[in-house]
């Protein structure tokens, strides 16, 4: 599959793998995720509660929405999903489900460089 990340965890020792937790922070009017924030408990007894997950991708945000955070809404992804790099996220706002578009990065990056074009 084109533009997959794979991951692979070895160890000397029995070491527990531990689902990521996931926590969206979208624009509550278009559903347009802008912040994806991650943790990644070391193990099951490690996870963090989902108020502390929310404060900290709030936090993450803090320095270029200045407290503005009325018009965001949070999404926490479920045990098992899978966040992918090139898929752009939603959240919608009336269901409250996610759903994602690839993107090829390079095309957008380029389409960007061209003079005239917005960025």
């Amino acid at each position: 599959m084109k533009n997959q990340i794979n991951v692979s965890v070895e160890s000397t020792e029995d070491v527990e793998l531990v689902e990521p937790q996931w926590c969206l922070i979208y624009e509550k009017a278009t559903g347009k995720v802008i912040h994806i924030h991650q943790f990644l408990p070391l193990t099951a007894n490690d996870r963090m509660p989902r108020e502390e997950l929310e404060k900290a991708a709030m936090t993450a945000l803090e320095p270029q929405r200045r407290g503005q955070t009325e018009s965001l809404g949070v999404f926490h992804a479920q045990a098992g999903d899978r966040l992918e790099p090139g898929i752009v996220y939603s959240v919608d706002p009336g269901s409250l489900k996610l759903s994602g578009k690839r993107i090829d990065i390079l095309k957008r990056i380029e389409k960007a460089r061209q003079p005239g074009k917005k960025k």
